[in-house]
């Protein structure tokens, strides 16, 4: 009795090679991009006295699922506006830097950092300044992001930038806290120019 065989031709022979390929690249490319996220790690960490700065920490957050931290000073700033930004002009003249609540989050564990102030009178808030000085950031990738009523980024950035002069720093945002509320998409936009965001 004659069995009969399947007949398989050489074009489907490669078609199921060029498959089994690509299924292979596909789960290396996976893999790898696992890896990437665990070598990676990023956190987010800011501080907030209007509520503007957090948005924005909370929308990138949310598109990055990565860990966030809030930092306060030991003494809260004065709710009244005009009494907190008369104290801010004061200490960010004097270069006062306030101790900060302590945090359990171990800023040595992470490569890439957001780090969020309000723009106080052109500069950053004096937690953020504290943060900058009492942590090493060497070798570690800093990405800014502010808030501000009307004047843009100003010399938050650079004033930023001078106390981690040994971290790579990467193009910041400024929104305007008049749209924080509503800015998840132009935040979106930020990550993907910057590359954070594929």
């Amino acid at each position: 009795m004659n069995v009969l065989k399947p007949h398989v031709s050489k074009k489907t022979s490669v078609i199921f090679l060029v498959v089994i390929f690509f299924f292979c690249l596909s789960n290396n490319l996976k893999a790898q991009e696992i890896t990437n996220q665990k070598t990676n790690k990023i956190l987010i960490v800011y501080y907030t006295w209007s509520g503007h700065t957090q948005y924005i920490a909370n929308y990138i957050q949310e598109i990055l699922g990565c860990d966030i931290l809030e930092i306060n000073p030991v003494t809260p700033y004065p709710e009244e506006f005009k009494k907190c930004t008369e104290q801010a002009k004061q200490e960010i003249k004097d270069g006062f830097k306030p101790e900060l609540v302590d945090f359990s989050i171990d800023i040595e564990d992470y490569d890439t950092i957001f780090i969020g102030s309000p723009n106080w009178w052109s500069s950053i808030a004096p937690p953020i300044a504290t943060l900058l000085t009492d942590y090493d950031f060497s070798g570690k990738t800093i990405i800014p992001f502010c808030t501000h009523g009307g004047g843009g980024k100003a010399n938050l950035f650079t004033d930023m930038a001078k106390l981690v002069p040994d971290a790579t720093i990467l193009e910041g945002i400024a929104i305007l806290e008049g749209r924080a509320k509503l800015a998840k998409s132009e935040v979106e936009k930020w990550l993907k120019k910057i590359e954070i965001l594929q």
